[in-house]
């Protein structure tokens, strides 16, 4: 098995753009954990298949899973080495705000296991923090940063985003100037999108705000594309960057369609069928309340269980493959999916490779977008899906 993700759902406010699940309250806070551990055991009890395969990856997203204090995050990875085999060097991943990380935490957390911490900053801009309704400042970030940079951890990795209502290239440069300083490993750089259920959703229907058009935000992504790659910090997939060494382990499992389970109020599983002819992906349900039912059957439900065929995945895995530099081989689509590229395909392959957006499949036997390609990765891949 590739990995596990656990969900914390815990914030201390609502992110004006988050769609994630996540719950405010804390009335549940105090019997979370002990909840937790119960799906774990119930899992390994009524699924023991899935505890044959050693686990590559441990990764504690939200929420903010620095909510919960390092014994607690020390016992879940107790927990789930009683059931399952941690590889030797297993990234171990911990979700974090900027309030919540100071030298003395992190070196907690080194000790309980934690061997990568993943932490949004956004920007450093005050007034768009503002706007966010980010918890932190920057002064905190800034300070965070600092014990991040000396902390020894293996690896780390820092989230901006860029395409805000307003934002200039000359703002975004200085966003990506001061998070240098601190030699990132790894910079997570995401497009704001406007998510239904949210609140910048509701501005912006009420036209409060206005997002940025396509051509704006392609100049900022090609603005941080370039400024990362000239400090050493490359590009390997739409979103991520990282120093050699440093790609995300745990995303990359999900890219190439790798068996991992979900556990936590709103977490998300995948796993082969035997033979390896369809897969399915769960959901638990994303209701902290239901979580805690005392009953495993109403508590641990999966809110859904979609099947997915060869044909379908040979599909997702395309646009997956398209929204990373390493691209998916041609044998890869025929040997695991059964699907290969028809006429009408390659010569769609052909067009973009000829527009500088796709390395010549002919030649690499990859489907692979060069980095201007990257940009247009949805675009591409949904068009190369669509021709048959």
């Amino acid at each position: 098995m590739s990995g596990i993700y656990i969900h914390i759902p815990f914030c201390r406010q609502a992110c004006t753009y988050c769609d994630f699940y996540f719950e405010t309250s804390l009335k549940h806070r105090a019997g979370f954990v002990p909840q937790l551990l119960r799906e774990i055991a119930h899992t390994q009890a009524q699924f023991p298949e899935t505890t044959a395969e050693p686990v590559k990856t441990l990764y504690f997203g939200g929420g903010t899973p620095s909510r919960l204090t390092t014994p607690e995050i020390a016992e879940i990875i107790a927990r789930i080495r009683q059931g399952w085999t941690l590889e030797p060097g297993a990234e171990i991943t911990l979700e974090m705000n900027p309030d919540d990380v100071h030298p003395g935490r992190l070196a907690e957390l080194r000790q309980a296991g934690i061997t990568r911490v993943s932490m949004g900053v956004q920007t450093f801009d005050e007034a768009r923090l503002r706007f966010m309704n980010r918890a932190h400042t920057r002064g905190e970030a800034l300070r965070a940063l600092e014990a991040l940079a000396g902390a020894g951890l293996p690896s780390w990795t820092a989230d901006l985003i860029y395409g805000n209502p307003g934002q200039t290239l000359d703002e975004l440069r200085a966003d990506l100037e001061t998070l240098l300083q601190f030699q990132p490993p790894h910079v997570s750089a995401y497009s704001l999108t406007v998510e239904e259920n949210t609140k910048l959703y509701r501005m912006v229907k009420k036209q409060l705000v206005q997002p940025p058009d396509d051509e704006e935000v392609a100049e900022q992504m090609q603005l941080v594309t370039d400024t990362l790659g000239a400090a050493g910090i490359a590009r390997y997939e739409v979103s991520n960057y990282a120093r050699p060494g440093h790609e995300s382990r745990h995303n990359g499992a999900y890219w190439r369609h790798e068996n991992y389970l979900g556990f936590g109020p709103g977490a998300h599983g995948f796993w082969w069928q035997p033979g390896g002819q369809g897969a399915e992906r769960t959901q638990n349900a994303p209701r902290l309340r239901t979580y805690m039912d005392a009953d495993p059957g109403i508590a641990f439900h999966r809110i859904q269980t979609d099947s997915y065929d060869l044909a379908a995945l040979g599909e997702e895995r395309l646009l997956l493959g398209l929204r990373t530099r390493s691209g998916v081989s041609r044998e890869e689509l025929l040997s695991r999916y059964g699907c290969g590229l028809t006429e009408a395909q390659l010569s769609t392959a052909a067009k973009f490779t000829a527009q500088d957006l796709l390395d010549d499949v002919a030649q690499t036997g990859l489907l692979r977008l060069t980095q201007k390609g990257l940009l247009f990765a949805n675009r591409i891949g949904l068009e190369l899906v669509s021709v048959k």
